[in-house]
């Protein structure tokens, strides 16, 4: 194993992450959920959100946890969990697995990169 990989690694476990082999980690197919009764689902193309907003919510849906997302973008991990309660509010979503599922969902939608 190279060096730099080697110090990556130590970064991610001294961080409190967890480090699985890819051969026994299987992604699950996305699946949004059932649009909730409660109000219509959102028109996913006029979901704007800002570019940070958009790099959290990839971390996110990479499994990153609040913590590992603050270091990684040098943010307190209070702003990091304001941005992923934006996030959620903004997809119609009621927590962050159902963001992520978004995320990873039919990429024909525009999400980052768009004014704040």
């Amino acid at each position: 194993m190279p060096i730099s990989s080697f110090v990556a690694l130590l970064r991610i476990l001294l961080a409190g992450d967890e480090v699985l082999p890819r051969d026994l980690v299987r992604p699950a197919p996305p699946q949004l959920p059932a649009p909730s009764p409660r109000s219509a689902p959102p028109d996913l193309t006029q979901i704007r959100l800002t570019p940070r907003e958009a790099e959290v919510l990839a971390l996110v849906a990479a499994g990153q946890r609040n913590k590992l997302i603050a270091r990684r973008l040098q943010l307190s991990e209070h702003t990091v969990k304001l941005h992923i309660h934006n996030i959620i509010s903004k997809l119609g979503a009621t927590n962050r697995t159902e963001a992520a599922q978004w995320y990873h969902g039919p990429r024909s939608r525009t999400a980052g990169g768009q004014d704040e």
